[in-house]
């Protein structure tokens, strides 16, 4: 890492530096992949063309691979496949060869996904939306990256809008996409309707008749044994949206998946009474989501797949930002929004290292998260999305260095030790 320029921590255990020094307008994914790849030697990240105004259907930008042993930063690919929040998606599979990243076929407006050998450049296009690839590498899950615009800007891809069809109901139609990592085939799995029809039931029926539902966040456990999807709805009159958190089981069986068992893991209501960002805890299991539930500000809430057990965990430490847990169960790592109470009102947010058990908080440093503009429906924001390397030892986030939005990461083995 002495290649890299070190950045100020508050804590002397923790060492942090900025990764992509010589890449402006970089990012890394999400909070719920890692961005460093198996064997802990290279990073990817998405460079933006710009960062001032939105994407352009046909823009392109940089697939980046950073070495992390030797410092080098080198831009292997373009993609016209990204957004403003989580890039193009690109994330590792089980080898250092394997990266995949979103893209779209600018002759029809199709979207794909490219695995790419980052050692021979051969590029494999495979017919399916790239979200969250299963752990096992093979299976490729996502709702459709187009649509997902249509909920929330900054997620998905961008295609010219007579390409663009707007979901009416719960339509068979449309749903959550699995694509083949090994063929490139790719099947509509779980659609709208049945999913709709599954977890919500009644009320979902009545729901369809004057408002329509998209898939949004698309996760696998762990374990690659149940999946996690955000399934939103939009009243066609306008008003606040609709958020549900749904799981189903996932199940292997004569060389193809099934699913089963919808269940509501985070009901609407609840999340209505203040939430965001749910994400599977490492028991694969079990939910770990920001909520006030029947607190006055947001904690860092657990429940079961199926909506059970909710309960707070340090219920002393309110909830924020992008909350992830070590698989110890112990700890936390999240960052902030600016709007969240924890910010210095310079634009700086701290990361933070929430104890459970002890039921105490570490503010590890402090991140500038300005960016030049934030663009309309704040599409430019800086997210730093924190992300755990595969052995938790390591993480990976977004910030600003030097004027530019770019990538950084921490070492944490002496203050988790």
């Amino acid at each position: 890492m002495e290649s890299f320029p070190r950045i100020e921590t508050r804590n002397a255990e923790v060492s942090a530096w900025c990764v992509t020094p010589r890449h402006g307008r970089t990012l890394h994914r999400f909070y719920d992949t890692s961005p460093i790849s198996p064997s802990g030697r290279f990073l990817v990240v998405t460079q933006l063309p710009y960062d001032d105004r939105l994407p352009k259907p046909g823009d392109q930008a940089n697939i980046v691979l950073v070495d992390l042993h030797t410092g080098e930063e080198q831009a292997i690919a373009t993609t016209a496949g990204w957004d403003t929040q989580l890039g193009a998606q690109a994330q590792w599979g089980v080898l250092d060869q394997d990266l995949f990243y979103a893209d779209v076929n600018v002759e029809d407006w199709t979207v794909v996904t490219v695995k790419h050998n980052i050692f021979t450049g051969e590029r494999q296009i495979l017919n399916g939306p790239l979200y969250m690839l299963s752990p096992d590498g093979q299976t490729i899950a996502g709702p459709d990256l187009i649509k997902i615009d249509k909920t929330q800007i900054g997620y998905g891809v961008h295609v010219p809008r007579k390409y663009f069809t707007d979901n009416r109901g719960a339509p068979d139609d449309d749903g959550v996409y699995l694509t083949e990592a090994s063929t490139g085939k790719a099947t509509l799995f779980i659609t709208l309707d049945d999913l709709v029809a599954g977890a919500l039931g009644e009320a979902g029926e009545k729901l369809r008749k004057n408002g329509d539902f998209y898939a949004f966040h698309v996760k696998w456990n762990p374990q690659g044994s149940r999946m996690m999807i955000v399934l939103r709805w939009l009243a066609r009159s306008g008003g606040a949206r609709k958020n549900w958190v749904v799981t189903v089981r996932m199940s292997w069986n004569r060389d193809q998946w099934s699913w089963s068992e919808p269940r509501v893991a985070v009901p609407a209501e609840v999340w209505a009474r203040g939430g965001h960002h749910p994400n599977w805890c490492p028991d694969g299991d079990t939910i770990l989501m920001n909520l006030k539930w029947k607190y006055d500000s947001l904690r860092f809430c657990v429940v079961d797949h199926d909506g059970q057990n909710m309960h707070a965990v340090a219920p002393s430490c309110k909830g924020s930002g992008h909350p992830t847990m070590h698989p110890n169960g112990n700890l936390i790592i999240t960052d902030c929004y600016r709007n969240e109470g924890f910010s210095d009102g310079k634009g700086h947010v701290p990361l933070r290292l929430v104890d459970i058990p002890g039921e105490r908080e570490e503010y590890l440093l402090m991140l500038d998260t300005e960016p030049k503009v934030a663009g309309p429906g704040n599409a430019f924001r800086i997210d730093p999305h924190p992300a755990w390397n595969r052995s938790y030892q390591k993480i990976v986030f977004n910030g600003v260095y030097k004027g530019e939005r770019r990538v950084f990461l921490a070492d944490l083995s002496g203050v988790l030790a």
